[in-house]
Parts: structure tokens; C-alpha cells; sequence
């Protein structure tokens, strides 16, 4: 039951930080992260993982180099360096 609704709650939303979707499920980001596998698997919902901005040697998420990266169009929570965001799959 749980996971249709974080299914749900993405469709809702369209894209939410991994942080997010813990949070509002009352989980730690680690169990979300392995319910939300299960939506991954299936190729309902899409994991975007972001690492630093291969532009710039910091920690730093735009360097603003214009590689067209979506770094800039999502709205991103932090986990560590790593950023996770879960949305709906685009056919």
C-alpha cells in the first residue's frame, strides 16, 4: 500500500528529492530509496542521480558551462554529494 502511494505522491508532484519523499513517509532515505527500487525496476519511475559538475573541481552542482545537464532544472536535496530525485517516467 505504501508504495503506490509514494507512487502517487511523485505523479502529484512530478519530481521529489528522495529527502522529500522520506520525509513525508516517515522513513530513513535509505528505506525509501530501496521501496522506490522496486517502482525503478518496473520503469514507472526514473532515478536521477547527479554527481558535482564535471565543469568544475568542487562539490559544486552548475558550473554553469551550458553541457546541458538538467542540474539546473530540478530542484535538487542533498544526500552527502550525491542529489536523488525521483519522477514519473517519460515514455
Amino acid at each position: 500500500m505504501i508504495l503506490l502511494e509514494m507512487k502517487r505522491y511523485i505523479e502529484a508532484r512530478g519530481e521529489v528529492p528522495l529527502t522529500h519523499l522520506a520525509h513525508a513517509f516517515n522513513l530513513d532515505t535509505n528505506t525509501a530509496e530501496m521501496m522506490m527500487s522496486q517502482w525503478v525496476k518496473r520503469g514507472t519511475i526514473e532515478k536521477l542521480e547527479n554527481q558535482p559538475c564535471p565543469s568544475l573541481n568542487t562539490q559544486s552542482l552548475c558550473g554553469g558551462c551550458s553541457g546541458n545537464c538538467h542540474t539546473s532544472s530540478l530542484i535538487h536535496q542533498s544526500i552527502g554529494t550525491r542529489q536523488v530525485i525521483y519522477r514519473m517516467k517519460i515514455s
